[in-house]
């Protein structure tokens, strides 16, 4: 079985630690992988839909993190991924 996991790095402290806990569970499991980095958050989701279509992949695994700020960026970062 081979994993696709999907990476926005953009709060690399947070997303490196989702990236180890996943890649430590799929190596215990002896899963295949690979990684694709994505700018940022919005690229998320075309992604998973790219990496589908090539039917390469058993599984999507998608990794970020958006925080919320004081600005309203949070707000149309998760507005736009619900909308994929």
């Amino acid at each position: 079985m081979k994993i696709a996991i999907i990476t926005a790095p953009f709060y690399r402290h947070i997303n490196e630690g989702l990236y180890q806990g996943a890649i430590d569970y799929l190596h215990r499991e002896n899963f295949e992988f690979e990684r694709f980095d994505v700018p940022g958050a919005l690229e998320v989701p075309l992604a998973c839909q790219y990496l589908a279509q090539t039917n390469r992949y058993s599984a999507i695994v998608a990794l970020g993190a958006v925080i919320r700020g004081e600005t309203a960026h949070f707000d149309h970062v998760c507005e736009q991924r619900e909308r994929g």
